[in-house]
């Protein structure tokens, strides 16, 4: 059984029978089934993580036991097909507003956003551009808690190499 908190993502590893995938075939992929004890239902894709190695990785939204089971495209892949499984999800405890109160998304009337519980969310930006690509760690982390500190709430930035490294 796997454990994560609330919103918290957990990853489970898988072991195919085969060995060497190369991406090359749709027919390779595997998808997971998942329930939640609040009657939510999704269905993720899992991926291949070289050689024998797969995983998939969920983002719990509701507290309690979530059940888990494998469909591979190759049925006779006993590693794969059919795997079940449990994770756990238990309340988050903490104050990051992400794992409080779940992703932040558009409300239904489409005038602002909330989190996943409703908890209004108010965009406070700034935009860093190349600010992850150029700066040195140490800077990045003194702008980040600079901004914390101003009450954003947001930071937007680019993570191709346009204009940072034309070269």
């Amino acid at each position: 059984m796997t454990e994560v908190h609330q919103w918290g993502v957990a990853e489970v590893a898988l072991e195919s029978d085969r060995e060497g995938w190369d991406g090359s075939s749709s027919e390779s992929g595997v998808e997971v089934q998942l329930s939640g004890p609040d009657g939510r239902s999704q269905r993720i894709a899992a991926f291949w993580d070289g050689g024998a190695a797969w995983r998939f990785r969920f983002s719990p939204g509701a507290v309690g036991t979530w059940r888990y089971r494998t469909i591979a495209a190759d049925p006779s892949d006993r590693g794969l097909h059919g795997r079940e499984g449990t994770i756990e999800c238990v309340p988050y405890r903490g104050d990051n507003p992400l794992y409080a109160h779940g992703p932040v998304r558009v409300s239904a009337s489409g005038r602002h956003f909330e989190h996943d519980d409703g908890t209004p969310f108010f965009w406070m930006g700034d935009t860093a551009w190349s600010g992850v690509l150029k700066a040195k760690p140490e800077d990045w982390e003194r702008y980040l808690v600079t901004r914390r500190k101003q009450g954003f709430t947001v930071v937007q930035y680019l993570l191709a190499q346009y204009r940072a490294f034309p070269r």
